[in-house]
């Protein structure tokens, strides 16, 4: 008995179809997961582009410290803060932040923790010290504008491992949709 080309898509369909679990929930949770690590890297990436056109301008250093937390691995993270003051267009501004990145603790290539050394160096004189400011909105400023490409990697990670999971789920979806039509719903 020869197969046909419909029991052949047929079978093509049940295979693709079978997917243990419950796809629209691998969908979700695989797309959350996905956000986690696409929507920083495009903040990132989109504040250093942004940052280029900005205005380097001297600051003085009020207050700088780093904040450590437990990973609850028996290990720290830690967050640099600064606050500091800048002048511009003839005001006074003050600002906090230090990177392009959403500023979070982390101990990912110790980054943190040179900022807080740099910031507290009492050998660092007014000019070693400078802020880029925007230009159109004065109030924003930043005292590094490189990317963090450990971090971004990180990330990347998160955006990256869903992708197998989310295709098959959703090839599942589309192969079960399919069935039910070539079937008549059967």
């Amino acid at each position: 008995m020869k197969a046909t080309a419909s029991d052949d898509r047929e079978r093509r369909l049940r295979q693709a179809a079978a997917f243990n679990g419950r796809p629209v929930l691998t969908l979700l949770c695989m797309g959350a997961m996905m956000a986690f690590g696409v929507v920083p890297i495009v903040l990132a990436v989109r504040m250093a582009t942004a940052a280029r056109g900005w205005v380097e301008t001297p600051i003085e250093v009020l207050e700088s410290g780093l904040h450590r937390y437990e990973a609850g691995d028996e290990s720290t993270v830690g967050q640099a803060h600064v606050t500091y003051r800048y002048r511009f267009g003839g005001s006074s501004y003050i600002a906090h932040r230090i990177g392009l990145h959403l500023q979070a603790a982390d101990n990912i290539g110790g980054w943190q923790e040179r900022w807080v050394e740099r910031l507290r160096d009492p050998e660092a004189d007014a000019a070693n010290l400078t802020a880029w400011v925007d230009p159109l909105h004065p109030e924003n400023a930043l005292l590094d504008r490189s990317l963090r490409w450990s971090l971004l990697l990180f990330h990347a990670c998160f955006a990256v491992i869903p992708a197998w999971p989310m295709y098959l789920a959703a090839r599942a979806l589309i192969a079960r949709s399919r069935l039910r039509s070539a079937t008549g719903g059967r």
